[in-house]
């Protein structure tokens, strides 16, 4: 499936029509949990409240993208000089940065050694958003929620989805089926969310967006699968984004403002 044909569907269309004129909108999303690590009491009432309260360790929004622009400036110019070596500082410097630096991530990375520069190249070509089409199987394509931070930041228009991201889109899609009477998931926008810091799947995964007898998909069920559902979301947000007169300016704003969301969303079972 390539872009047109995703966003050409008729449930996709309503969804986008549906959230377009709610990012802005006071009371149309009341959320609100206790972060654990550091403590604090998050709230918003809004998609776009959500991203005006970004927070990630002590840093906001404005200061997090300074970090990650120059992260991508030097991604991105070490990837077109074939720089091997500045490469592997950068995406381990990313992989830092998320907290998302385990060993098989890192080892993946020394393993590319100096072919590095072109594997990262390839994944940019087959991953661009314009042009990938999702029949292609992605084979040698490594995704999970590190290297997701690494592709968002040399690939454009290519969000972070990680296990926030696709749980706060989860939240989303219910609340679009209560709104529209809907009683079962579109599979279209059945968007997969993560396991949260070793919690099982279920009622006890406080990232689980379920709600009833509506579930979704876990993440990470394989590559290609993490790589569907973050191509999908990078089509749809833009799409809202597009056709929404929202104070939001880009997706990296969009992707914050889920990221924050999708913390905990247990509380809106």
């Amino acid at each position: 499936m390539n872009k047109s044909t995703y966003l050409d569907n008729a449930i996709v269309q309503e969804f986008v029509g549906w959230l377009a004129p709610l990012i802005d909108q006071p009371n149309s999303l009341i959320h609100s949990y206790t972060n654990l690590k550091p403590k604090y009491n998050w709230g918003c009432n809004s998609i776009y409240s959500a991203f005006e309260n970004y927070r990630w360790g002590k840093k906001d929004f404005y200061e997090t993208k300074e970090e990650l622009d120059q992260l991508s400036y030097n991604l991105k110019k070490a990837i077109q000089k074939r720089d091997y070596i500045t490469a592997k500082v950068c995406c381990k410097g990313i992989l830092k940065w998320g907290n998302v630096d385990k060993k098989s991530n890192i080892d993946k990375i020394d393993e590319l050694g100096d072919n590095l520069p072109n594997y990262l190249n390839e994944v940019i070509d087959r991953l661009d958003p314009e042009t990938t089409n999702t029949n292609d199987m992605y084979e040698g394509i490594k995704m999970n929620s590190g290297f997701t931070k690494i592709y968002s930041l040399m690939i454009n228009d290519f969000i972070i989805y990680d296990s926030r991201v696709g749980s706060a889109l989860g939240l989303l899609v219910l609340n679009f089926c209560d709104s529209t009477g809907r009683t079962e998931i579109p599979k279209v926008i059945r968007f997969a969310y993560g396991n949260a810091q070793g919690k099982k799947t279920g009622p006890l995964n406080k990232r689980d967006p379920r709600r009833g007898s509506m579930t979704f998909p876990l993440l990470g069920r394989s590559d290609k699968d993490h790589i569907v559902h973050n191509v999908h979301a990078n089509w749809i947000l833009k799409e809202i984004l597009s056709c929404s007169n929202s104070k939001l300016k880009n997706l990296r704003e969009f992707e914050a403002a889920l990221f924050m969301i999708g913390y905990n969303v247990e509380c809106s079972r």
